[in-house]
């Protein structure tokens, strides 16, 4: 069963800006999937103390001390006592995979855990010997084995520890930006132990500048990442905090993110430094479908639910889609939410980068997992976003890994979606999705992604592409639900006027790799378009030695420099056998070309007496013999016409 022809206008000249690789990254490591930028983050980390490699669990496993950061990675209790293992542990994975961009998150709530003893109870809430301080200076000299007996873990000896062993944010393995602590917005409730009273807007501001202050002293090169927002009750209102009726009355704050933006600007100025570099926000989505949020069920046989999924990454582009929950029915002014966080950090903080620290749609294991992944990672692209880094669900992830890797690795050996974003538009966005890229500023490949959301027919897809680039073929690689693993699909072999329709059966998310023809990858090497116009033209001469740039290209000569002496096109008065004359000349392998030797008695009426074309253009040099005996001639002449 077929579904109605979904368009897609591709142009490959319009809308470019770069993609940052970092959008690719992910908290947990994910099968097959090298991801580019990795982070060690979660709940653990607000009470993690690097001199130890005590944790925290908070209200996710009843508030227990223990060294479950160690043991997780299989670090034994001995080694567990090595200051920042759980850290170098991590980091020298990175360093192992060339991983371009690490990020850390340091503690900022106060106290971190100074046992590995247990369940801390309310009793026992900070302070108290359960927990030890945290200052982020400290008042003597760096040391990369610290002090367990001081009662003090200090946050700029960690930072130096990291340096010590690793190098700066600028060197090749150093780790290149820090978060400030985890979701504090929820501090009161993940961690009612380390943290028992509710943040307030002003503490919150004074501990991001107080420990950003820290970070650019250690390492100016190194990027600060806040306030890490759980949610959308987070960028709105600060989770309730006490003293946000108040602050928000201090200026023109639409919600918090607004507040917390223009707050850590005037510290900025003040301190004639730049404190805050990423604006770091946590994305859970809240969409429900079938009566069930749709990243909270492994139960994929709700249908209406897996729908849900499939449209739930619309609420951060596009403002005709409202989804079915809590920020939909009474939060409309703040969606789609990509386009209202650009404009608070245009409006309170220009030149801010933005991340989503963590973020997961759910379906893991179900083929609409892989594609809300797939759509989320375009709509990233698209939109600029600086980072983001997925955080791995219940259940298993093996869809989503394929998301990543329609991306990263779409056939196997390492191929990639290009690094800059050009516009493409669907005229059925519910039904599909796409996003569209080519490397750099060269069009002569151009990647288009499209995920067919249709969950029950196949859908026509009509591709068509604007601009002075004309395509020969495309191949097609995709998953499907039938399959997460991405496989090559029915290629289209021939593309006439840079328009063609692809059926895409129901489900499924696809990767176009478009190829222009040879000769329009050549005059884009040459000459840095793809049009045939000005220098770049086909009859055009612009390096003068009488060669047309046709010509230059189907002789394998270059277009930009006079070519040396020696002739190119070389004819003989006779052949090897001492009776028919020949031309001499290099050929390439363009089946489109059309290499024609003529002969002629006078210069004035020709004839063609040999061709080349197609399969028959095989590269090196050949020799064109004449058909007709040289001796019944007073006079012959031979010459080579080349036609695309």
């Amino acid at each position: 069963m077929f579904g109605a022809t979904v368009t897609i206008d591709v142009d490959p000249s319009a809308g470019r800006a770069p993609i940052s690789p970092y959008i690719y990254g992910t908290n947990q490591d994910l099968p097959g999937v090298v991801a580019p930028a990795r982070r060690y983050g979660g709940n653990r980390t607000t009470g993690y103390n690097w001199e130890n490699n005590a944790s925290n669990a908070g209200n996710d496993y009843y508030h227990q001390s223990d060294n479950y950061l160690t043991w997780v990675v299989g670090i034994s209790d001995t080694q567990a006592l090595t200051p920042g293992i759980a850290l170098t542990h991590f980091i020298d994975q990175s360093v192992a995979a060339r991983t371009p961009y690490t990020l850390i998150t340091l503690p900022m709530a106060g106290y971190v855990a100074v046992d590995k003893a247990g369940v801390v109870s309310t009793a026992q809430a900070a302070p108290s010997s359960r927990w030890v301080q945290v200052l982020n200076n400290k008042p003597t000299a760096l040391s990369t084995t610290p002090d367990l007996t001081d009662g003090k873990v200090y946050v700029d000896e960690e930072i130096n520890f990291l340096i010590q062993r690793y190098g700066a944010a600028g060197t090749a393995n150093g780790v290149r930006g820090y978060n400030l602590d985890n979701e504090p917005d929820l501090w009161f409730s993940t961690h009612a132990r380390l943290h028992p009273a509710q943040a307030t807007c002003t503490e919150l501001i004074t501990r991001s500048v107080d420990l950003a202050k820290t970070i650019k002293r250690m390492d100016p090169g190194a990027e600060t990442l806040g306030f890490v927002s759980y949610g959308f009750s987070g960028y709105l209102t600060f989770q309730g905090a006490p003293d946000w009726p108040t602050e928000r009355t201090k200026g023109a704050y639409s919600w918090f993110v607004d507040y917390y933006l223009d707050q850590l600007k005037k510290a900025s100025d003040t301190a004639g430094r730049r404190l805050l570099d990423v604006l770091d926000l946590h994305n859970y989505t809240e969409a429900k479908g079938g009566g069930v949020r749709v990243n909270a069920t492994t139960d994929y046989t709700n249908i209406e639910c897996n729908k849900a999924r499939l449209q739930a990454p619309r609420t951060l582009w596009d403002p005709t889609y409202i989804e079915d929950s809590w920020i939909g029915q009474w939060n409309q002014a703040f969606l789609p939410l990509l386009p209202k966080i650009q404009a608070s950090i245009d409006t309170f903080y220009p030149g801010t980068k933005f991340a989503m620290g963590e973020y997961a749609f759910g379906g893991g294991e179900h083929i609409t997992g892989g594609i809300a992944q797939a759509d989320l990672l375009g709509i990233l692209g698209r939109n600029r976003v600086y980072m983001a880094y997925y955080w791995a669900q219940n259940g298993g992830d093996t869809y989503v890994a394929s998301g990543f890797k329609l991306y990263l690795d779409y056939d196997g050996a390492g191929s990639k979606f290009g690094d800059t974003t050009v516009s493409a538009a669907a005229n059925d966005v519910a039904t599909c999705s796409t996003f569209a890229s080519i490397v750099g500023n060269d069009p002569t490949r151009l990647h288009v992604i499209v995920l067919n959301k249709a969950y029950d027919t196949a859908t026509p897809v009509r591709l068509r592409i604007a601009g002075a680039t004309s395509y020969a073929k495309a191949r097609v690689f995709a998953f499907d639900s039938a399959s997460s693993v991405l496989t090559e699909r029915a290629p289209v072999a021939t593309i006439t006027g840079n328009d063609f329709t692809y059926t895409l059966p129901a489900l499924t998310a696809a990767h176009f790799v478009l190829e222009a023809a040879p000769l329009v990858v050549w005059r884009q090497q040459h000459f840095g378009t793809t049009a045939d116009a000005g220098a770049a033209a086909n009859d055009a001469d612009p390096d003068l030695d009488g060669r047309s740039n046709l010509l230059e290209y189907a002789l394998g000569s270059l277009p930009n420099a006079a070519d040396p002496s020696a002739p190119m096109v070389e004819g003989s008065a006779i052949d090897g056998a001492g009776t028919h004359a020949t031309l001499t000349f290099n050929r390439i392998a363009d089946p489109a070309l059309v290499y024609t030797v003529e002969a002629s008695d006078d210069l004035i009426t020709w004839a063609p007496i040999w061709t080349s074309t197609g399969a028959q253009n095989v590269a090196g040099s050949v020799v064109a013999t004449d058909s007709e005996v040289r001796e019944n001639h007073e006079r012959r002449f031979l010459r080579l016409r080349v036609s695309h």
